[in-house]
């Protein structure tokens, strides 16, 4: 199989490859890797999450109620960022 790469993504392989003393084909299996990794993980998420959802263990929001919810939340984080 054969992988053509842009000449940006070439640069930032090659830069990592040397800071880290890597060679550049270990790196590109790592990341593909992590990527197949990564996807498996948010697909068993996704899967469990359906499934509660199906199972009414959790329950639907609004548009309105999604987004009250969130503003709330991102205040409540903010808030205790900024407390000492």
């Amino acid at each position: 199989m054969s992988l053509e790469i842009k000449p940006a993504q070439e640069a930032k392989i090659a830069a990592l490859a040397a800071s880290t003393g890597r060679d550049k084909t270990e790196i590109l299996e790592q990341v593909i890797d992590s990527y197949f990794e990564d996807l498996d993980g948010v697909r068993k998420t996704l899967d469990r999450r359906y499934d509660d959802f199906k199972g009414g263990h959790i329950q639907s929001l609004t548009p309105e109620e999604s987004r009250d919810h969130l503003d709330r939340r991102k205040r409540e984080f903010l808030k205790q960022r900024h407390e000492p």
